[in-house]
Order: C-alpha cells, then sequence, then structure tokens
C-alpha cells in the first residue's frame, strides 16, 4: 500500500510551527508543497520514494535529507529558491532530479549560479537530471563523472 500526503493551501501555517514535521509513515510519495518556505523535516519518513517539493519558496536543503531518505527514488525542487545543488552524495537510489524554473511569471525559481566539484557523486542510477533555466556560468568537467544511466540533462 502506498501512502501519499500532500500539502495542501496553507494548512502548514496553522500549527505556527516554521518547519513541518511528518514523523508518522510508511510514506512513500510526498507532495504539493506550495507556499512552503523551509524544507519540511523528513525525520522517520526512510521509506519517502518520491519527494515534490516544486514551486515552493525553499532555499535551501538540509544535508541530513538523504540520511532520512535512503530510498529516495525521484527528488522535484523546480521553481524554488535554491542558489546550489543539494548535497545528494548518499542519495544512491536516485534516479529522477528537478531542479529547472518552468518560467512561470510570478514564483520564484532556482538562482544555482555554479556546480561545484562532483555534486552528483554516487548518483550512479540517475537518469533525468534537469537544470534549465539556472543561471550556470561554470560546469566542471568532473560535474557528471559516474552518471553511467543519464540520459536526459
Amino acid at each position: 500500500m502506498t501512502c501519499i500526503i500532500e500539502f495542501e493551501g496553507d494548512r502548514r501555517d496553522e500549527s505556527r510551527n516554521s518547519s513541518y514535521c511528518v514523523c508518522w509513515a510508511p510514506v512513500r510519495i510526498l507532495s504539493d508543497a506550495r507556499n512552503l518556505k523551509e524544507f519540511p523535516n523528513l525525520n522517520g519518513t526512510s521509506a519517502l520514494e518520491f519527494l515534490r517539493l516544486d514551486r515552493a519558496s525553499i532555499n535551501y536543503v538540509p544535508p541530513s535529507l538523504c540520511r532520512f531518505c535512503p530510498r529516495l527514488k525521484s527528488l522535484d525542487l523546480k521553481v524554488n529558491r535554491l542558489t546550489t545543488i543539494p548535497d545528494l552524495t548518499f542519495c544512491r537510489e536516485l534516479r529522477v532530479l528537478l531542479l529547472f524554473h518552468h518560467c512561470h511569471r510570478d514564483l520564484a525559481h532556482n538562482k544555482i549560479t555554479e556546480l561545484e566539484g562532483r555534486p552528483f557523486k554516487n548518483l550512479s542510477l540517475l537518469h533525468d537530471l534537469l537544470l534549465s533555466h539556472n543561471s550556470i556560468s561554470n560546469i566542471p568537467r568532473e560535474a557528471f563523472i559516474g552518471l553511467k544511466r543519464l540520459q536526459f540533462l
């Protein structure tokens, strides 16, 4: 059985807590986080496979993401305020990573300007990597080393 949690509207604000905590689960899909300003606390969601936090106002992805969600297969962070690629070194099951901006007028978008070192290291299962509509000015040669299954860039 797949459990799906969707953040709808602004109900998160009712809790008066700046970070929304999802502590009960076997959650496999977490989606619809519009208007979310901070990355949710995903402690206790180790079964999470699909995380969709697009069209929010997130500017930071905590380094603990892959530790809390080791089974993560798809991460959608498009149309946010990210300025750097999150550390996904230990998300070894990740297959799809969406970090691009869809060109919607009144929505915040990602502002990634550079790829440093090997930001996708250990993501050997990754086959879709979307980075369009960012302001990336520098891509090091080693940025995509090890992405043997990469089909869509």
